[in-house]
């Protein structure tokens, strides 16, 4: 498979997505949680199984979606319609997409241990759950906002797990963030 079409297709999902475009809803979309030992909490996330998902053997590649500061695991919902449109008409194959509540912690270890939840349970989990395409060429890390700062942030530190990564008006500084700023207020990079 083409990794760099599929990329391409799923960029185009993502600015489809920002301009607020809707379908009809195929897939399955589940909420969930783990207890996570990182967090020391229940965390929430969201799995989005493509249509064809039950019919058969196949195995998906998996996109992981980080929302914005002050947005949820629900955040990305709009654009499953969008995945379902892309994947109907052949624009894309079938994904999964996952969607983990990142709260307003930056993904990054602050805080919370927000990013070793992501990467040291979530990814081993939906792995270990779904019938995913468990490799590295099969894992993709998209986000906007506060969670464009997040999937750059994994595309580059955890380059051996992710072959791709796609930001939306990321949250990026050049210096220190601005002083009304959520990096500064929320505490994630230190008071």
């Amino acid at each position: 498979m083409n990794y760099n079409y599929l990329l391409n297709k799923v960029i185009m999902f993502l600015i489809l997505f920002a301009a607020g475009s809707f379908w009809l809803h195929a897939g399955t979309v589940i909420q969930s949680e783990l207890n996570s030992k990182q967090l020391s909490r229940a965390w929430k996330f969201t799995v989005y199984l493509p249509d064809s998902y039950n019919s058969g053997n196949e195995r998906y590649p998996v996109i992981y979606l980080l929302h914005g500061n002050g947005d949820n695991e629900n955040s990305w919902s709009n654009g499953y319609h969008v995945l379902d449109s892309l994947i109907a008409n052949k624009i894309i194959p079938p994904v999964i997409a996952v969607t983990p509540s990142g709260k307003r912690g930056w993904w990054v270890n602050s805080t919370e241990r927000i990013e070793s939840a992501v990467i040291n349970e979530l990814i081993p989990l939906i792995d270990s759950t779904y019938k995913t395409l468990a490799d590295r060429n099969s894992r993709m890390v998209f986000g906007y906002s506060m969670g464009g700062f997040g999937a750059l942030r994994y595309g580059l530190v955890y380059s051996d797990l992710f072959s791709a990564c796609a930001v939306l008006s990321p949250a990026l500084y050049n210096e220190a963030p601005p002083q009304g700023s959520s990096a500064r207020t929320t505490g994630s990079f230190g008071t």
